[in-house]
């Protein structure tokens, strides 16, 4: 239903087509979740017909959907309200420990030592918050569906233990005043090896480069020399930019499948020639100030940024590439730009090709899902979503000699974080914002660093920093 454009067109847009299949998919999802939730209280007793009445594991789930049989609607509702309130529970219980860790880092009185303590006694609540959620969740399920076993699908060959023994404890424990001092120093110290163990996973040098998201598109028309002049003027140390090949085999600048979005106009890029697409305006979408943009080619772009910035060029795949390789490798050395580029793609098989073409440049992997070992990928780097950028994965990358490129990041204190982090590159749509974050961390104590990254784990929302004009 959604094949005549972009993806990223109905995405943006949101036409009337868009809404029907949305609609379409809530209904086909809904529709799945009811058979989904009828299985499950068909199955609903098989683990009690296992424990109680030696049924095998596939008899039991034939069994327990006899006898679920008419009792549908009253295992619905009560299982419902089971996952209902076990996850008002958890939200409410997330809820208090982070607002208890904000109120304990804010109270910090600034040295390094209280926000090591803070910090680990916070991981340590939420530890055993988690702890407990967990057992009440596991308990109250497994009481639940055995109260429903007796009251409906128990039979008469039932062998439950007829009595539980217990021993009465020799001598009775008591919580004295010495147990007591014990146990917070006890307490303390755990919590400080944990906070000093989170504190040394922050990074406190800022060795990160900027790349302007498809040539800074937060301040101009994406992708247009426009954005790209304004990037370079903020300082961008890299211009990422999207190529594909016009139908007369022009590598021109363009993430779109079509020009639906940025140009109103539906044609297909490689359906039309350079002349073609070049007559569409790309800019008064973004802002009638930018009418006189249009779709660059790569040689404008190059001819652009030599010497100013380097260029992040993604090869975009449609299915109607000519030679899409060779003819940016042969743009780039027309221009001695080799060692001014480097190039990614989501197509990890295409890049495979260009390195065999070029084993010297520099290649990438873009990627926004986490599928198998990432860091395994024959690349010199990974540009991946900012939700994957974690301090594990940054230090996995680099323990195999690859650079971590996190996108799309627009927030400033999101930036201040991921570059604690130990990120090499912040691709966002904002590079003076990047400039910015990056001036201002100069002027701020490792203290300082670490706790924006606190405040950020521990969900505080932070004052909006002062965003240069653009």
């Amino acid at each position: 239903m959604l094949t005549d454009h972009d993806i990223n067109y109905y995405l943006t847009e949101k036409p009337p087509k868009f809404v029907v299949t949305v609609i379409a998919i809530s209904c086909l999802l809904a529709v799945m979740g009811l058979l989904i939730i009828r299985k499950l209280c068909d199955w609903a007793f098989a683990p009690q017909l296992l424990l109680y009445e030696q049924f095998s594991p596939a008899s039991a789930l034939v069994e327990s959907q006899k006898r679920a049989f008419g009792n549908r609607l009253q295992l619905a509702r009560l299982l419902s309200g089971w996952a209902i309130l076990n996850g008002v529970a958890g939200f409410i219980l997330s809820l208090m420990v982070v607002q208890t860790g904000q109120q304990m880092v804010a109270l910090s009185s600034g040295k390094l030592w209280t926000l090591i303590v803070s910090v680990g006694l916070v991981v340590l609540l939420a530890s055993v918050a988690n702890f407990v959620s967990t057992l009440l969740r596991n308990t109250s399920w497994a009481s639940l569906l055995s109260l429903l076993y007796l009251q409906i699908a128990a039979s008469e060959n039932i062998c439950l233990p007829d009595s539980f023994h217990t021993r009465e404890s020799k001598g009775r424990w008591q919580l004295t005043l010495r147990h007591a001092v014990l146990g917070s120093v006890v307490g303390i110290l755990t919590a400080a090896g944990i906070g000093a163990i989170t504190i040394h996973s922050f990074n406190l040098e800022d060795r990160v480069q900027i790349t302007a998201h498809r040539g800074g598109a937060g301040v101009a028309p994406e992708n247009t020399l426009a954005a790209i002049r304004q990037a370079i003027a903020a300082g961008a140390d890299w211009i990422e930019i999207d190529v594909q090949e016009s139908q007369d085999g022009v590598v021109v600048v363009v993430h779109d499948s079509d020009l639906a979005r940025v140009g109103n106009n539906p044609v297909k890029i490689w359906a039309a020639t350079a002349d073609e697409l070049r007559s569409v305006d790309i800019g008064s979408h973004f802002d009638p100030a930018f009418s006189d943009e249009r779709v660059p080619t790569l040689e404008e772009v190059l001819q652009t940024c030599k010497g100013k910035a380097g260029v992040n060029i993604e090869l975009k795949y449609y299915g109607h590439d000519q030679d899409l390789e060779n003819r940016v490798i042969e743009l780039v050395e027309r221009f001695q730009m080799e060692t001014e580029i480097v190039v990614m793609s989501l197509e990890s098989k295409r890049i495979k090709k260009f390195k065999a073409l070029r084993p010297d440049w520099t290649t990438g992997l873009l990627t926004a899902v986490a599928a198998g070992d990432l860091t395994r990928a024959e690349v010199d780097f990974l540009a991946v979503n900012s939700k994957l950028a974690t301090r594990p994965f940054v230090d996995a990358a680099h323990r195999r000699n690859k650079t971590v490129s996190a996108w799309t990041v627009n927030d400033a204190y999101a930036m201040s974080a991921l570059i604690s982090r130990g990120i090499d590159n912040l691709i966002t749509d904002h590079p003076a914002i990047a400039r910015q974050v990056l001036e201002e961390r100069q002027q701020m104590s490792p203290l300082e660093r670490m706790m924006i990254e606190v405040a950020l784990y521990l969900g505080a929302r932070l004052p909006a920093p002062n965003t240069p004009r653009q």
